[in-house]
């Protein structure tokens, strides 16, 4: 009985941890805090939004470049939101736009704080936090 138990709460902990990074707020609301996951999720829908707007630039992959790897890893953390934006060829950036370089920062504040956010996901799903 006790191993089942611990089976379903590593179910739970995993599901929310994966679904707080594909849609911000989303483990929040799986993990029954709503009010906290739709603020959660209209916040960082809304800066990635913004940086798109602002002609930030959505990096690739590059292992060849460390703060371009950075770069990236500050990005991929929105989730779902930046797999959608690149794949649909979205924040090609124009660097000779005055908003460039706030559309980069809103785009990396925006995945970095979704990071944070399935850190408490975790923490609640844990039972560390309420």
């Amino acid at each position: 009985m006790q191993t089942t138990d611990a089976y379903e709460n590593r179910t739970k902990i995993a599901a929310a941890f994966i679904l707080a990074w594909l849609v911000p707020g989303a483990g929040h609301l799986f993990l029954r805090k709503t009010w906290r996951g739709s603020i959660f999720f209209i916040c960082i829908l809304s800066m990635f939004c913004l940086g798109l707007q602002l002609q930030g630039t959505l990096v690739g992959l590059d292992f060849g470049d460390l703060f371009g790897f950075l770069k990236w890893f500050a990005e991929i953390g929105a989730g779902l939101p930046y797999l959608i934006a690149k794949g649909a060829g979205w924040g090609t950036g124009e660097i000779t736009s005055y908003t460039y370089d706030y559309g980069n920062i809103f785009l990396y504040t925006a995945g970095l704080l979704n990071m944070l956010i399935v850190l408490d996901t975790f923490d609640i799903s844990l039972g560390r936090k309420n």
